[in-house]
């Protein structure tokens, strides 16, 4: 959204933040190179046991020092969902955050007891996926279950990082409606 869905609630933040991009020469997979899966929308995740990995390109240094984007593919482990809204005995996203996030976002955060939750500058666009398995014994496919939009905090921060959700259902949709016309006019 290039407007930025949060102006109206008098704050700006992204929302519909996601691209689809046709690359102009075909990816040649390795062991190191593999695609990611589109979720399924009628399967839900089972985000306690499964966490979430975030990676990109981004700032290496935390906190508020000066900009040093990585030259190495950095991996952010050990993601865990926060529910949007508060509970029994957790404050959810939209009260930690102090905004009006929408259902098609979804806030992420360590599950471990390390404050290093937060992507860093230069990781925006970049995917959080999810290696989904059906039984116990599956050897499992990699989802993505998001795409990185922002964070309220500092790089490395313990704030929870804000993605747009591929597997709502109009993302999903605009997603494979999108790759059908491309697909289509190449």
């Amino acid at each position: 959204d290039d407007k930025g869905g949060g102006e109206r609630f008098g704050r700006k933040f992204a929302i519909n933040d996601i691209a689809v991009i046709e690359l102009d020469e075909e990816v040649n997979f390795t062991n190191l190179v593999r695609p990611v899966c589109l979720p399924d929308s009628e399967k839900p995740f089972d985000y306690p046991s499964s966490p979430m990995v975030l990676k990109g390109w981004g700032n290496d240094v935390a906190g508020l020092g000066a900009p040093s984007s990585s030259t190495v593919l950095q991996m952010l482990p050990g993601l865990r969902e926060i529910p949007l809204e508060d509970n029994e005995d957790l404050a959810g996203c939209r009260t930690k955050l102090g905004l009006p996030l929408l259902q098609s976002q979804m806030c992420i955060e360590s599950s471990e007891t390390s404050a290093n939750s937060n992507a860093c500058k230069g990781d925006s666009g970049g995917p959080v996926s999810l290696h989904h398995r059906e039984r116990e014994h599956d050897p499992g496919h990699w989802q993505l279950v998001g795409v990185i939009s922002f964070g309220n905090g500092r790089c490395g921060s313990g704030v929870p990082l804000v993605v747009t959700r591929v597997g709502e259902p109009t993302t999903l949709a605009w997603i494979k409606e999108t790759i059908r016309e491309e697909s289509k006019t190449s």
